[in-house]
This record gives structure tokens, C-alpha cells and sequence, in this order.
């Protein structure tokens, strides 16, 4: 009987593996709500704007990923859209606590959260500064489709622009309502 019950224990544990495995991978999603979804962007990939995009693939939407690339391939000792930190629309400074996050529209496939925080340019310049998140679903999971920086400028728009401009690839076509 012992010997039948492990077969089955065994069989089993084997089987839940093979399920596992088989299931996509839910370790590239930022998350299946928004809120949760951009503060994991924000504390996992704050340094989406100058690394290896194909980090990326499954967390911004393929139009924003071609932008990201494309500045990404640029940027190797060259000046190239991105001359500063969009979180913070600056060369210098910090974010600090507290950060916040707040819906501020959704849709069954869209949604903006704003993420608040402290600008800190120095220990004693501090103000409050906010950038917005533009999310889409795509499948189970929220991806990022653009990020308005704290001036108000669309940084997918900013990146696209700026090549149509100064020469290079050409520009990522706008994402459609379908993923």
C-alpha cells in the first residue's frame, strides 16, 4: 500500500510539474491590475529608459520596446533622445519618499496611473513632482505604452520625434488598439 501511495505522490508532484512548465510565464508580467503593475515598472525597471531593451519584450507594448531599441542602439557614446532621466525630467536629482500611486483613468484595456513623489535636487531643494504611466492590457497583464514625463511631454512621442529629426531609424508606428 505505502509503495502505491508514493507511485501516486510521485506521479503527481511529476505531473503538477509538467503543468507548471507548460503554463506561460508569468515572471515577465508586470501584474494583472494597474496599480500593482506600475509600481512594479517603477521598482523593478527604473532604468528602463538606458537598459538592454530586450529586458523589456513582455513589459511595454512593441511599439514603445521599437522606440527604447532604437535609442538603445544609438545611445553607444552618442547623443540620442534621451539626455536626461524621464522619471525625474532631469540630468540631476532624485526620487524620494513618498511615492504614491493613484488610478487616474482605466478601461478593460487602458489605464493611467500617476505615480507621485518627492523631487529631490539636493538635501534641502526638495518639490512635489509626479509622472503618469500609461498602461495597456495585453492578455492577462498590463504592459507600459508610454510614460508622460513631469513637464507633460509623451516620452514614446519625445523618442520618435527626436529621430525623425536628427536622421536614424525610422520612427515606430503608433500602437493600435489591439495588442
Amino acid at each position: 500500500m505505502k509503495s502505491r501511495a508514493s507511485l501516486r505522490a510521485v506521479v503527481l508532484a511529476a505531473s503538477l510539474s509538467c503543468l507548471a512548465a507548460a503554463r506561460p510565464a508569468i515572471a515577465d508580467c508586470l501584474g494583472r491590475d494597474p496599480l500593482p503593475a506600475a509600481k512594479a515598472f517603477y521598482e523593478n525597471h527604473s532604468d528602463f529608459y538606458y537598459a538592454d531593451p530586450a529586458k523589456l519584450r513582455d513589459l511595454v507594448t512593441p511599439r514603445l520596446l521599437k522606440l527604447l531599441t532604437t535609442n538603445y542602439a544609438c545611445s553607444d557614446g552618442q547623443e540620442c533622445a534621451l539626455d536626461s532621466d524621464p522619471w525625474v525630467d532631469a540630468q540631476d536629482g532624485d526620487i524620494a519618499e513618498p511615492i504614491s500611486y493613484e488610478l487616474a483613468g482605466h478601461t478593460d484595456d487602458r489605464a493611467t496611473v500617476i505615480m507621485h513623489y518627492v523631487f529631490a535636487l539636493s538635501e534641502t531643494e526638495h518639490r512635489p513632482q509626479q509622472v503618469a504611466l500609461r498602461l495597456r492590457r495585453s492578455d492577462q497583464c498590463w504592459q507600459v505604452e508610454d510614460m508622460i514625463t513631469p513637464r507633460g511631454r509623451s516620452l514614446a512621442d519625445e523618442i520618435d520625434t527626436w529621430f525623425k529629426v536628427n536622421g536614424g531609424e525610422e520612427s515606430a508606428p503608433a500602437d493600435s488598439g489591439n495588442p
